[in-house]
C-alpha cells in the first residue's frame, strides 16, 4: 500500500484489509479488494489531480502566447471548448 499511496495509515490498511475480509467472506482477493474500495471510494480519494491554476501569459495583442507549450494548450481548450 505505500508504493501506491505514502500518505496512507496504517489505521487505513487495517480497515480496508478487515472490510476486505468481510466482503470476501474471510478471503481476501483481488476481486474483494476492488469491491470494497469502489464502495469506500479509495482510489477517488487519493487522486492527485493538477490542474492548470495560473493565468495564461498574453502577447501584446491580448493573444495566448503560442511559443510555449502552456499557451498552446490555452488555446486549444479555449478553441474548443469555449
Amino acid at each position: 500500500m505505500d508504493n501506491f499511496d505514502e500518505d496512507i495509515t496504517e489505521i487505513e490498511i487495517i480497515e480496508l484489509y478487515r472490510e476486505v475480509s468481510i466482503i470476501g467472506n474471510g478471503k481476501v482477493d483481488f476481486d474483494s479488494f476492488l469491491l470494497t474500495a469502489n464502495e469506500r471510494q479509495f482510489f477517488c480519494r487519493r487522486m492527485k489531480v493538477f490542474g492548470m491554476n495560473q493565468k495564461p501569459k498574453l502577447t501584446f495583442m491580448n493573444e495566448f502566447d503560442l511559443e510555449t507549450k502552456e499557451g498552446r494548450i490555452y488555446k486549444w481548450v479555449y478553441d474548443d471548448y469555449i
